[in-house]
């Protein structure tokens, strides 16, 4: 038995720029919001010098501010991606992921530069310190600075931290990686401490499956202070005889398939997470109506009620209840299932703004623009979920709703990718394209490949174990593509998975040079910055060693001879390029080294293993500099 109530929140086109209209009137039963504030994601904050909202938008190099209330725009352009923000004493702090860089804002609009080391990605305030904590995220690194730039704190952390929240009324921080399947929790001064996530399972072909989860994007804690939330994705995988790899599913359960969205939550004790809980985000409305890839965002309600969670790559925010939250269900695999409320928005939601009048705005990354959503309407039918929705664990878990109400949409601006490039970024995000995938698997390219890199994910295909590989940076100069050859382009590539593995119908000619195009206008990860050039040097005249041999497969400029070679292996494996190597592990086709230490201490790596831990050290400062 499956409950589906299809009620349309039109976030669509259709409705570009209406004159702004009055809130609703309340209803004497309606939920009123609670007077707590609202959290803010620090990809959308508003400004406390003139009440507009600042959104960044790295793709174009822009800071765009808009008025809520006149819907007027203005763009700055800071260039090197600008990633978050953030508020501190009348100041706007942005975070320069390309720029190694934050860039300082007054309302006047002058600005100043604090230079903080390769891809700072997350920020937060600090009031009660005066200070901002920076997500340093390729250095593995978190920074506290003071509003002068001075560096306080200096947390090292594995894994590429990027996302960090704080807690509204204690000196707690949160932080998630990249590549970890944990939240830390840094209390004061103390060292980072990790929470892991719940263990969960899917069923697939009547087997069991452990599942893999990682974080994808901000986490927030609730305004009261009492809840984490992160949204996640959790990945299964376990060996499959099916060629449609990524696609498949299957199972008696209806929490399955490949790629499973995710809100975990942490109870908090006077700022320590404890019992976690992932709450099922997947919906299947009809093949048109789908939100089954990756969460990109999280905001939580005033009241501390109701989650706000934008799905990227399914054009798509959903409203999910946070209270109160069941036990993980057994029969569910760990999980816990809950309703959801589906607004269909524009393409590619990131962010969401809850301003203190009650109103919610949705960034829309892909179409560059922001839509405004009635908040009311999603509390009264999360209201009426929990008075009237389906007890049964399966039927909880397959409810969804859409709603209908009016929106305003707003361009942010007129800047714009190259056509071809916007095109490809748009079906490489995509999980909704039939073309690009089955639209039941909950995938895009950007599910595995976020942001163009690689989430570390080792893939058990047929043929063995895989990693799944970075696409940053024009990856289109340094063939082999795969870890096999015979793969003409990176276009033939994007052709093939998109049907082979991803379930799609197929990407024609046009489509896969147009997501060429976009993996090739990515750029490459930033090397980090806090290193000798005496050690990069002495690590390159090492590579350079003939007796080392490290050149001899892996020749500047592309550091690869594009050959193939069987490393203990049935199949040859291609050598790839080490442009970009420092950010993409783990290491080798199966993914048998989590750092490029344990690179070198393999025996297939030529003799590197018998150099000291001085020169193995300097080697792979080296290798992080490419």
């Amino acid at each position: 038995m499956t409950l589906l109530i299809a009620c349309f929140i039109a976030c669509g086109p259709e409705a570009i720029t209406p004159d702004p209209a009055s809130p609703a009137p309340a209803s004497d039963d309606e939920p009123a919001p609670a007077s707590l504030e609202p959290t803010e994601h620090p990809g959308m904050a508003r400004v406390d010098w003139d009440d507009r909202l600042a959104v960044p938008i790295p793709v174009l190099g822009e800071l765009v501010f808009f008025d809520p209330a006149t819907l007027e725009t203005e763009a700055w352009y800071l260039g090197h991606e600008p990633t978050r923000v953030a508020l501190l004493n009348g100041l706007l702090y942005v975070t320069l992921r390309a720029g190694n860089q934050l860039k300082v804002l007054d309302a006047s609009g002058s600005s100043r530069v604090i230079p903080t080391g390769a891809e700072p990605y997350g920020i937060v305030a600090m009031p009660e310190r005066d200070s901002v904590m920076v997500a340093v995220s390729r250095e593995g690194r978190v920074v506290e600075r003071t509003s002068d730039g001075d560096e306080v704190r200096n947390f090292r952390i594995d894994g590429e931290p990027r996302w960090l929240a704080r807690h509204p009324s204690l000196d707690s921080l949160y932080v998630a990686t990249a590549y970890g399947q944990e939240i830390l929790w840094i209390d004061g001064d103390e060292l980072p401490v990790g929470f892991p996530f719940p263990d969960l399972v899917s069923e697939r072909d009547g087997e069991i499956h452990a599942l893999q989860g990682r974080v994808t994007g901000d986490p927030v804690v609730s305004p009261d202070g009492t809840q984490l939330l992160a949204p996640a994705l959790f990945v299964d995988p376990s060996p499959d005889d099916d060629p449609d790899l990524y696609a498949a599913g299957g199972g008696a359960t209806p929490i399955l398939g490949r790629f499973l969205p995710a809100l975990v939550t942490w109870d908090l004790d006077r700022g320590e997470p404890h019992s976690p809980r992932a709450l099922w985000l997947g919906t299947d409305l009809d093949p048109g109506v789908t939100a089954r890839s990756y969460p990109s965002s999280v905001q939580a309600d005033p009241g501390g009620e109701i989650a706000l969670v934008s799905m990227e790559a399914s054009d798509a925010v959903l409203a999910v209840p946070l209270r109160p939250i069941e036990e993980p269900s057994e029969e569910l695999g760990g999980w816990v299932p809950v309703p959801r409320v589906h607004l269909k928005t524009l393409r590619g939601p990131r962010a969401t703004a809850l301003l203190p009048d009650d109103t919610l705005w949705i960034h829309c990354g892909l179409d560059h623009a922001v839509a405004r959503v009635d908040p009311a309407a999603v509390r009264r039918m999360v209201q009426y979920l929990m008075t009237d929705s389906p007890t049964d664990p399966d039927d909880v878990a397959d409810a969804s709703y859409r709603l209908d109400s009016t929106s305003v949409h707003l361009q942010l601006t007129s800047s714009a990718l190259d056509p071809r490039v916007a095109q490809g970024r748009s079906l490489f995000t995509s999980a909704l394209n039939s073309e690009v995938a089955s639209p039941s698997a909950g995938v895009s390219c950007s599910t595995c490949h976020f942001e163009g890199r690689s989430d570390g994910t080792v893939w058990s295909l047929p043929y063995g174990d895989r990693v799944t590989k970075s696409l940053a940076g024009q990856v289109s100069r340094t063939p082999p593509f795969t870890w096999t050859l015979g793969t003409p382009s990176i276009e033939h590539e994007a052709a093939a998975t998109s049907k082979d593995r991803m379930g799609g119908s197929g990407l024609d000619h046009g489509q896969a040079i147009e997501v060429a195009a976009w993996i090739d206008y990515t750029r490459r990860p930033s090397p980090p910055t806090r290193v000798l050039e005496r050690d990069v040097k002495q690590g390159e005249d090492l590579f350079l060693d003939d007796a080392l041999g490290c050149a001899d497969c892996h020749p500047p400029p592309g550091y690869t001879d594009g050959k193939a070679y069987a490393l203990a292996t049935d199949e040859p494996i291609t050598t790839p390029s080490l442009l970009g190597v420092g950010a993409r592990g783990p290491y080798f086709h199966d993914g048998r080294s989590l750092d490029l230490f344990d690179v070198l201490e393999d025996p297939w790596m030529s003799t590197a293993f018998q150099l000291s831990a001085e020169e193995q050290r300097q080697l792979v400062v080296f290798l992080q500099s490419l």
